[in-house]
């Protein structure tokens, strides 16, 4: 009873004084009457699993009539290891500098059979098809000689490095310090800039010579968010934005155009098919956090804290042209279709002294299924209302391959999982 009675009290005593915001809102605020300056430093490190299950459309004998159904043929495995270096810096009141840098320590890409397949019956394998449509080999037949192979299996790529750097700025409209009434509220725009290396999907990836992990685009991002703390509950929601915008030396599959991966290469360049056309095009996102974090009852007026952050994430990542599961192996990139990530997150926060944070969080998100290939076979240049398929036609997507892009040839990642765990030291003047 006495311990209930001191856990009543303490969250009493939790309810009535003010504490700092939580830290979806938290930023560096300068040249305050108590405050004249402040800064944090975060140093992180983020460990990233991602798994899918990677099918194909094939066609199947239903009935007397042909059907297309998916078939499981690939597992994949991601892993990223990566060091942040990040700084909050007050430049005025209510108002922060945020820069951030990643090392990369490995972002390594895995491929193997999906099981029950294998070399005697995968589609990938056992292909008869090249990019323009024609077979193989004369009268070729899946498992049967001239089959020819898209890649290898098991595949492997290993990519690393320095990634783009990452500049902000953040404001306060609100803050409930100062008037309770009202809860702390921000606005950020954030900016990515393409400072890594440029990622060349058809140039090998090894152990010996890791590829890089650019993808040569600016990327712009505007958030909001909110919370409010009640008691010992800091409830919280933010939202955010990201578009992108090509930078300098963006890549286009057609830098490397050649008959073994694109149905029409002579294409590349004309009038209908620029660069512009053919090449990166990354996905926009729109992004939705919501949460409480819990302090533990104490009086908030020592340097020491306790929190435990429960979290909720819903992630919309529109479609695009951009390096995803298969283009390693294929050595392009892919028409990929939009998704949904969705998941959730649980997060200590201690505070020993006024001047260290120390901050563990473990995060698992799920992935809709999305198409990993699916090209467009062109556009009606003439007006007559369809692709004119012929042989030299201008109205053909050079980045068009009959063995991944069309009907009953398309990848689609299934089964998606991401599991984060984020180990931080934060540092604050």
């Amino acid at each position: 009873m006495r311990h209930l009675r001191s856990f009543i009290a303490a969250c009493a005593l939790a309810g009535t004084t003010t504490a700092g915001a939580a830290e979806v809102t938290r930023i560096a605020s300068s040249f305050e009457d108590d405050k004249p300056f402040s800064m944090f430093v975060d140093v992180g490190l983020e460990r990233t699993q991602t798994r899918s299950l990677i099918t194909r459309e094939a066609l199947r004998d239903v009935g007397g009539s042909l059907q297309v159904e998916e078939q499981p043929e690939l597992f994949y495995t991601e892993y990223d290891t990566r060091l942040k270096f990040e700084a909050h810096i007050g430049i005025y009141r209510n108002l922060e500098l945020r820069f951030a840098v990643p090392l990369v320590f490995q972002k390594d890409e895995h491929l193997r059979y999906a099981g029950g397949m294998g070399p005697g019956n995968s589609t990938v394998t056992n292909n008869c098809l090249q990019a323009d449509g024609s077979p193989t080999a004369p009268g070729c037949v899946p498992g049967g000689p001239g089959a020819v192979p898209l890649f290898g299996v098991p595949f492997e790529t290993f990519r690393g490095g320095v990634g783009n750097m990452e500049f902000g700025l953040r404001y306060r409209i609100f803050e409930q310090a100062e008037d309770p009434s009202k809860p702390d509220w921000i606005v950020a725009f954030d900016y990515t800039a393409p400072t890594a290396d440029l990622l060349d999907p058809s140039v090998p990836a090894t152990t010996d010579a890791r590829g890089n992990i650019g993808d040569r685009n600016h990327r712009y991002a505007m958030t909001t968010a909110i919370s409010r703390r009640m008691g010992i509950a800091d409830p919280y929601f933010s939202a955010t934005y990201s578009f992108p915008f090509r930078g300098p030396g963006w890549y286009s599959n057609c830098d490397n155009a050649n008959s073994g991966n694109m149905a029409h290469p002579g294409n590349c360049g004309n009038e209908e098919w620029s660069r512009y056309e053919t090449g990166i095009k990354a996905p926009q996102t729109l992004g939705m956090t919501f949460g409480t974090e819990l302090n533990l009852p104490a009086d908030q007026r020592v340097p020491q804290r306790f929190v435990i952050d429960l979290r909720g994430m819903v992630t919309y990542v529109g479609e695009g042209r951009y390096y995803n599961a298969l283009s390693g192996p294929m050595g392009k990139l892919l028409a990929t279709g939009d998704y949904l990530q969705m998941g959730g997150s649980l997060a200590v926060i201690a505070q020993p002294a006024d001047f260290v944070r120390l901050h563990a969080r473990a995060s698992l998100a799920h992935n809709t299924g999305y198409s990993l290939t699916g090209e467009s076979l062109g556009k009606d240049l003439n007006g007559n209302g369809r692709v004119d398929p012929d042989a030299g036609s201008p109205e053909l997507n050079p980045n068009f391959d009959h063995r991944i892009d069309g009907p009953a040839t398309r990848f689609r990642a299934t089964e998606n999982s991401v599991f984060t765990l984020n180990l931080m030291l934060d540092f604050v003047f």
